[in-house]
């Protein structure tokens, strides 16, 4: 990848991410604003929806959206961890607080994955002169790669561990796509490394092994390229 290019494409996603981090900043303020007359209709249908639960039941599903992944079932669950240990109880309260901290946790999880790309795209670029021939750059390679893990994952993790939205709608959109992304550039995370500790290994043939190495890399950068232009659209 030739560096003008990789600064144009990083460039590129960098004013998209931006204009989506504040799309959503905008989206967010106005639900959060709305979330007590939400919870108001929604009190209204509880005898009718959920007759044979009890009030306390009914009110705490209502305050989750329906799909909610593992990881928000783990921790933001009715029988979530923050629930369990009383950190965070499941009230209407705590809830608008909640998606005050999910906002947050999603912009930083956004203005991360610029810096994330960032160090990606340096390392892909210095990685390639180094299988060009200029072996000098061994430590700067070794560093920008495990600089991109810790940064890749601080980014994973304020997505994953962020509370559920108020609402989750079963349809195909952007963050869809992005998450489609997000499953291959995080295997390519995986594979990327052990294929290149397979370079060093004296069994097998050194060029191919080289070669599936950069090949996991720059499809990896590419996903994590795409999974951020997605948002913009």
């Amino acid at each position: 990848m030739k560096p003008t290019l990789a600064f144009v494409l990083f460039w590129l996603c960098s004013e998209m991410l931006l204009a989506q981090v504040a799309s959503r900043n905008a989206r967010l303020s106005v639900f959060s604003e709305q979330e007590p007359t939400s919870e108001s209709v929604l009190e209204h249908r509880a005898t009718a929806v959920l007759e044979s639960d009890s009030l306390e039941q009914a009110r705490k599903r209502r305050l989750l959206p329906k799909n909610i992944s593992l990881m928000e079932r783990a921790f933001w669950g009715e029988n979530g961890v923050f629930r369990a240990t009383g950190i965070a109880p499941l009230t209407p309260e705590s809830r608008k607080e909640e998606l005050e901290v999910r906002r947050i946790m999603l912009t930083s999880h956004q203005v991360a994955g610029i810096a994330t790309l960032g160090l990606m795209i340096a390392t892909v670029i210095v990685g390639q002169r180094y299988l060009d021939g200029d072996f000098t750059l061994y430590d700067t390679k070794r560093t920008l790669g495990n600089a991109t893990t810790i940064a890749y994952m601080t980014t994973a993790a304020f997505s994953l561990f962020s509370p559920p939205p108020a609402v989750r709608r079963d349809e195909w959109n952007s963050i869809s796509t992005h998450k489609l992304f997000a499953l291959i550039h995080f295997t390519g995370m995986i594979v990327t490394p052990i294929l290149a500790n397979r370079i060093a290994s004296p069994s097998g043939d050194y060029n191919q092994k080289v070669r599936l190495h950069q090949t996991a890399a720059y499809i990896t950068t590419a996903a994590f390229s795409a999974s951020i232009i997605s948002l913009a659209f």
